[in-house]
């Protein structure tokens, strides 16, 4: 790869954690190609507003959730400049040059697995990871040229959705995931790979048909320019997120040993709701626990878009 831009987002440009400053630094170091673009929320926002309609903009600041901008921004700003957007908090463990082709055994067994193992950047100009069974991953997004179809599509369908209306009460406690988040790019995703709407929510059952069929698969990979890689892919083999699983679970830990207090209320100001050995939802500094010893509101703060 040539000169590639590394996307990362802040509330502000200052103030940054060790972990943090550490993390990008693990990007930088071992890929002398990568040029860090750091925006922090007015520069992100300046950027929707000179890139975007106005319609799109007032959707951008009517969001309840800076998580919800820090999603949108990452769509639009890999859509419109390429390159590779990661959270920030997310550590890079080998040169991208050495990430293709794939080295997770995701598609052993699979009819296509020694396909799978010969893809190259060459071929891949859109890489997407599974984040799980329900979820493609985008934590970390990788598109070798600006405005891929499929981040026009997921900026398209985040607006529908808004226009369509967004309940942010407890009654939908998954609004982030559905509106901004993984859920709306994995029904991006979905669509635009030609599968119907009932694999929306089956990251893994549409990973594992493309890498079933010789067909499908050059379709995706050599028409569409898609490269589908497993869940170790971005989840410890070549990027590490630890918010996504082991400060979580750590978090978790302190609540249950009671080092952390937990407000009385049974509401807040945030609607998502966690539970022990679920999947972590989203940034939000004020969350609502529940398990069955403890169920209130709890403040944490991290870095990171997610």
């Amino acid at each position: 790869m040539s000169s590639v831009s590394l996307w990362q987002t802040y509330r502000t440009g200052h103030n940054l954690s060790e972990s943090a400053v550490e993390a990008e630094s693990s990007w930088l170091s071992l890929n002398p190609v990568l040029h860090s673009r750091f925006y922090n929320d007015r520069r992100a926002r300046d950027f929707v507003a000179a890139t975007f309609s106005k319609e799109v903009l007032d959707m951008y600041e009517a969001f309840p959730l800076s998580v919800m901008r820090a999603d949108f921004w990452r769509y639009a700003i890999v859509y419109a400049k390429g390159g590779i957007y990661s959270d920030l908090d997310t550590t890079c463990l080998k040169p991208i040059s050495d990430w293709l082709p794939p080295k997770d055994n995701a598609a052993t067994g699979l009819p296509m697995e020694e396909m799978y193992n010969t893809s190259q950047w060459s071929n891949c100009s859109l890489l997407i990871g599974l984040e799980n069974d329900v979820h493609f991953c985008q934590w970390t997004l990788v598109s070798q040229l600006p405005r891929h179809p499929l981040l026009s599509l997921v900026i398209q369908l985040i607006l529908e959705r808004f226009r369509a209306g967004m309940d942010v009460s407890s009654r939908n406690p998954h609004f982030v995931h559905q509106h901004t988040g993984p859920g709306v790019w994995s029904a991006a995703v979905t669509h635009y790979l030609g599968f119907d709407k009932g694999l929306v929510g089956k990251a893994g059952e549409v990973f594992r048909k493309v890498h079933s069929d010789r067909g499908t698969f050059l379709r995706v990979r050599n028409e569409l320019g898609v490269c589908l890689v497993g869940r170790p892919f971005f989840g410890g083999l070549n990027v590490k997120n630890p918010l996504w699983k082991s400060q979580f679970q750590e978090w978790l830990g302190i609540m249950d040993r009671g080092k952390v207090s937990a407000d009385s209320q049974t509401s807040c100001q945030s609607s998502e709701i966690f539970t022990p050995g679920q999947h972590k939802q989203a940034g939000h500094s004020m969350i609502r626990y529940e398990n069955q010893q403890r169920q209130g509101c709890a403040i944490i703060n991290y870095q990171g878009a997610r």
